[in-house]
């Protein structure tokens, strides 16, 4: 696999503690796989010009996106909340 830059990575997933679906937010937030197809306040939309080359990836199935985490963080994931979670919900 050529690697031209280093890649952050990050796993986002369905919690209790958030009130939305990740995977249909994160779809939006990344924008369509074509980026001259996606809206211009995603991802793809502001930073990418190819679909070979669009920036970012995101998982289409549940299915996938278990075995993609799998491929990515072979020692598996670890769970972090943010110390402002408290002040923005009330449960």
């Amino acid at each position: 696999m050529e690697r031209s830059s280093p890649r952050p990575a990050i796993v986002l997933t369905d919690s209790l503690e958030f009130p939305f679906a990740p995977p249909r937010t994160g779809r939006v937030m990344l924008g369509a796989t074509d980026p001259l197809k996606s809206d211009p306040g995603s991802i793809r939309g502001a930073y990418a010009l190819e679909v070979g080359r669009n920036v970012c990836h995101g998982s289409d199935t549940v299915e996938n996106a278990q075995k993609e985490i799998k491929l990515w963080f072979p020692e598996g994931l670890n769970s972090w909340t943010s110390a402002a979670y408290k002040w923005v919900y009330e449960k």
